[in-house]
């Protein structure tokens, strides 16, 4: 018989993130802000991938993904870790309710609410975001790239049940 792929989920812990600014702080599956700031997962994903994270409450909450080889210009002080200064870059800006590719608008990503669940996934070659079963945007700019997640905050941020499925 043909074989079936396994996935594995990573349910990650402080040490998966690096590049932390002092006003966030990781747990179990989960993200504290206290103030703006930014962090990077360690691993890079070269695949599909699907993470999911729930929110508490958010202030200016950002996140999304970024090509791996674009590392260098990762800014750890900055709510949106400087995605917008990147070439290949997925993400959601709290700061205006904006979804971006790198420095361009592609229009807006809603708000968040106690109890949502943020996706963040790749099959194929697509980047899509979305909140709960709606999808925000299923980016018209496609990558095959190795990519590393981002979160960041602008203020007071709880995220709760963070996953990735690989």
């Amino acid at each position: 018989g043909a074989s079936v792929p396994t996935e594995t989920v990573v349910i990650p812990g402080a040490s998966d993130w690096t590049d932390i600014d002092t006003p966030l702080t990781f747990g179990t599956g989960t993200m504290d802000a206290t103030g703006e700031g930014s962090a990077r997962t360690v691993a890079s994903f070269d695949g599909d991938f699907t993470l999911t994270a729930t929110v508490n409450s958010e202030t200016n909450w950002n996140f999304g993904c970024f090509a791996t080889s674009e590392v260098g210009s990762f800014n750890k002080a900055t709510g949106n870790g400087g995605l917008g200064s990147m070439t290949v870059s997925y993400f959601y800006n709290g700061g205006d309710d904006t979804l971006f590719y790198g420095s361009a608008s592609q229009g807006s990503g809603g708000t968040w609410s106690s109890g949502d669940v943020v996706t963040i996934k790749r099959v194929g070659t697509t980047v899509t975001f979305m909140n709960d079963a709606s999808v925000l945007l299923a980016f018209s700019q496609t990558t095959s790239v190795a990519l590393t997640i981002m979160f960041g905050a602008g203020g007071t941020t709880d995220i709760n049940d963070i996953q990735w499925v690989v």
